[in-house]
């Protein structure tokens, strides 16, 4: 699926949950997202309302990302999450940025081949009785 195809989907399952009453929205951020100091009369319903849509916008963004196809951007996740936990926040706030990370980047380590040079994950299965070109039957185990 092409970026542009994945970024369709989430925004047409956004619109499903909103029209459907649903929300992707929780309060447990919402103190983050309120303007500083705290008003002596209160937040008025409005700030509720546009931290909320922050928080929505943020929580859609981050989902873009971390449900991005892991075989050609884990690398990329990976660097974000280790990036944050050495105190640098990197995701991206809204669904265009996560859109435009995923587009833009480049894993240049991801065209190489898996190492094919034996080991223990593969495996020969021979038919019992069969005969090599000398004649002779393969040995039995």
């Amino acid at each position: 699926m092409s970026c542009q195809e994945y970024f369709e989907r989430i925004r047409n399952i956004v619109e499903v949950i909103k029209s459907l009453g649903g929300s992707l929205c929780d309060d447990m951020h919402l103190d983050d997202e309120l303007p500083k100091p705290r008003p002596a009369n209160g937040y008025t319903q409005q700030q509720y309302k546009e931290a909320r849509e922050i928080i929505l916008i943020k929580t859609v963004a981050y989902g873009i990302l971390v449900r991005a196809d892991h075989g050609r951007y884990g690398k990329l996740i990976e660097e974000i999450e280790n990036a944050f936990l050495k105190g640098n926040n990197d995701y991206p706030t809204t669904p265009t940025e996560a859109y435009n990370l995923l587009v833009n980047y480049r894993n240049y380590n991801n065209n190489k081949r898996p190492n094919t040079q034996g080991g223990l994950d593969q495996v020969a299965f021979v038919a019992e009785g069969k005969r090599l070109k000398t004649g002779k039957e393969f040995p039995h185990i």
